[in-house]
Parts: C-alpha cells; sequence; structure tokens
C-alpha cells in the first residue's frame, strides 16, 4: 500500500511540474510614454567627449578604407579619415548621422 501511495505521489509530482503554466497578465507601466528616455538618443550615449562622436582608427589611413589624401597640417598619413571619403570613413559619418551628430561633431583618433 505504501508503494501505491508513494508512486501517485511522485506521479502527482512529475505530472504538476510537467503541466503548462498559467499566463499571468501584464502588470501596467508604472511609467507614463513620455517619461521614458531614448537610451539612443545622442544626449542618452556615453561619449568621450559630451557632443562628440569618437571615431578610432589606425594612422597611417589605408585605401581603399580611406582616401581624399591629407590635407596640409594634418597629422594622418597616407588619407584623413576626415575627408569622409573611402569606405570605413563613409560608413562613420553615416553612422553619426543616424545617431544625430553633424559631421563636425565627429572627432577621428588614433
Amino acid at each position: 500500500m505504501r508503494k501505491i501511495v508513494a508512486v501517485l505521489m511522485v506521479s502527482g509530482l512529475v505530472l504538476a511540474a510537467c503541466a503548462p503554466e498559467e499566463e499571468t497578465p501584464e502588470a501596467a507601466p508604472t511609467t507614463s510614454p513620455e517619461a521614458e528616455v531614448d537610451e539612443c538618443a545622442t544626449e542618452s550615449l556615453n561619449l568621450v567627449t559630451p557632443g562628440q562622436l569618437t571615431v578610432g582608427t589606425d594612422n597611417p589611413a589605408f585605401p581603399p578604407w580611406f582616401e581624399g589624401g591629407t590635407p596640409d597640417g594634418s597629422s594622418w598619413e597616407i588619407n584623413d579619415p576626415s575627408t569622409g571619403e573611402g569606405f570605413e570613413s563613409a560608413v562613420a559619418y553615416a553612422v553619426a548621422g543616424e545617431l544625430g551628430f553633424t559631421e563636425d561633431q565627429v572627432a577621428w583618433t588614433e
């Protein structure tokens, strides 16, 4: 008799553990939509310098990733990334634009 009771108890536990969970309704939001912070907004980003997107690359900046040469006074060798020419330079400025930065808010560093 004890074996039957033990088997029934174990079977009951197994069936209870395998039963589908009941879904609970979502709780109402605790904040209003206006109070939510956009984590991707320019002012919400963790930046090296506030208000400026810093992009790092190697120096010299080789083609085809960077093009346009180096203007007088530039510390970059072969190509200056700030020209916006070349694949990586163009992508960096496109990403900056999507994040809300203007071209003059992009700083290049080694």
